[in-house]
């Protein structure tokens, strides 16, 4: 009889809001309320030859909002094709006026994939830690072939 009187007597007081209830934390994608989503793009060859320089270049813009998005951006190369299908690196960039470049030579690509093929190209915009600036990807495909002759 205590437990139902006491049970009761909880229950009316959370109605009347004068005990406590526990709740869920609220989460967001962004901790902040003023989030600016990115775009970026990513400008580059689909396929090139043994000893050619591939330029990949990146911009990260942020739609109609007022500045340009500062911190750097991650080339991740993955090879999609062959025996050595998964082999990847990384080069890290930091944006200069939401723009950055990476050249790399196709030379580099066949001889860390141990052979021409076709390589996955993705980018991702990192931002500054606790930035407004939102996280973006951008995704291309190149093909390597070995020069003949």
């Amino acid at each position: 009889m205590k437990k139902l009187i006491v049970g009761l007597f909880a229950a009316l007081l959370t109605m009347a809001g004068l005990a406590a209830v526990p709740s869920p934390q609220a989460s967001a994608a962004c901790p902040y309320t003023g989030c600016v989503d990115t775009t970026t793009v990513l400008n580059g060859p689909t396929q090139g030859f043994r000893g050619d320089r591939l330029r990949f270049a990146v911009g990260v813009t942020a739609g109609d909002s007022i500045g340009t998005p500062r911190g750097s951006v991650r080339f991740k190369f993955v090879k999609a094709d062959g025996p050595k299908r998964g082999t990847k690196f990384f080069f890290n960039k930091r944006l200069k006026n939401g723009v950055a470049s990476k050249t790399i030579n196709a030379n580099f690509l066949i001889n860390k994939g141990k052979g021409s093929g076709i390589w996955r190209v993705k980018v991702v915009y990192l931002k500054v830690k606790d930035s407004k600036w939102t996280r973006s990807t951008a995704k291309s495909t190149v093909k390597v072939y070995n020069r003949k002759g």
